[in-house]
């Protein structure tokens, strides 16, 4: 069976696809620690007022903020 455009232009696609998908994961990898920082800044920022508020609820996100970035 003959090779045609067509094929070629499923195989790009194909290939295309694969490399968005590998990109997308290689970026969700690379920034994931910055987010976990920025995270655990923010609880650390707004600790103060909401334990004032809510103190329970502050424990349990500082608790999973520190599982999160591996301090536990």
């Amino acid at each position: 069976m003959p090779l045609d455009i067509a094929d070629a232009q499923d195989s790009f696609l194909y290939g295309r696809a694969e490399f968005n998908k590998w990109a997308d994961q290689f970026m969700v990898r690379w920034l994931l620690p910055d987010v976990l920082l920025f995270m655990e800044i923010a609880v650390n920022n707004a600790g103060m007022q909401g334990m004032l508020q809510n103190p329970e609820a502050v424990l349990k996100t500082d608790a999973l903020v520190k599982k999160l970035t591996g301090k536990e």
